[in-house]
């Protein structure tokens, strides 16, 4: 049974997607040449995850999955990292992720030809034709770094990480936890995805055309009031 605190973060959390998804159509209609290394289709397909990744959370939010919820959080909150490097740097920041992202793809393919029982030419032939990349030139924690006080986020990230993307021993240990602690929790994360998906959407938003939406305003002056409905334990 959802309880009236639990309602109100919820319709909260439904109006942010419901605001993300507006804006997210109303930008698309203004790319007219879909090239990759645009900022403005990059941040459309930003934007497109991040509501993505917070639909999940509403969903499992709403099934009391709070370790699930929060891997999906996580998501959120890299995306909004990402966001604002994209709105900041553009181009430059383009390159980068191409960059790490040949990084990757060469590291993956090394670690196939390593393993593999027999000579793979065509996979040789690709990893000759990628950048000479040793490691990743992005992570996380670096574009946390270089995102200003948006970054901050990182500790939250951090958090979720070993709370319930990996299968660490605190990860684990929640599955015997209590119910109740279980169902507290997921609203603090309901909190954060809510956060993050503000944060892309104005990222995104600025790319654009920086032109101030009212319910996007209207979502952030009424975020900090929130807190005052989350969801405590009944004792």
């Amino acid at each position: 049974m959802i309880r009236s605190g639990e309602e109100v973060w919820l319709a909260y959390a439904e109006r942010c997607y419901e605001t993300g998804r507006r804006i997210l159509e109303r930008h698309k209609t203004n790319i007219t040449d879909p090239i990759l290394i645009d900022p403005k289709i990059l941040s459309v397909l930003l934007l497109t995850r991040t509501c993505s990744n917070f639909q999940g959370v509403i969903a499992l939010a709403r099934l009391g999955l709070v370790v699930e919820a929060r891997i999906l959080a996580r998501c959120c909150l890299e995306n909004q990292f990402t966001a604002v490097l994209l709105s900041e740097n553009g181009p430059s920041f383009i390159r980068k992720l191409v960059d790490d992202d040949e990084a990757t793809r060469k590291s993956r393919g090394e670690f196939l030809l390593k393993h593999t029982r027999h000579e793979d030419d065509y996979l040789r032939s690709l990893l000759r034709n990628l950048k000479k990349s040793k490691r990743r030139t992005l992570s996380p924690k670096r574009m946390a770094d270089a995102a200003g006080p948006i970054g901050k986020g990182y500790a939250f990230y951090a958090q979720m990480s070993a709370d319930a993307a990996h299968p660490t021993v605190e990860s684990l240990t929640r599955y015997i936890s209590a119910n109740q602690s279980k169902r507290d929790e997921i609203w603090t994360t309901v909190n954060m995805a809510c956060e993050a998906l503000i944060g892309v959407i104005t990222f995104v938003d600025g790319i654009f055309d920086g032109v101030a939406d009212p319910d996007l305003t209207n979502l952030i002056q009424e975020m900090g009031r929130q807190a005052a409905h989350e969801p405590r334990s009944e004792k």
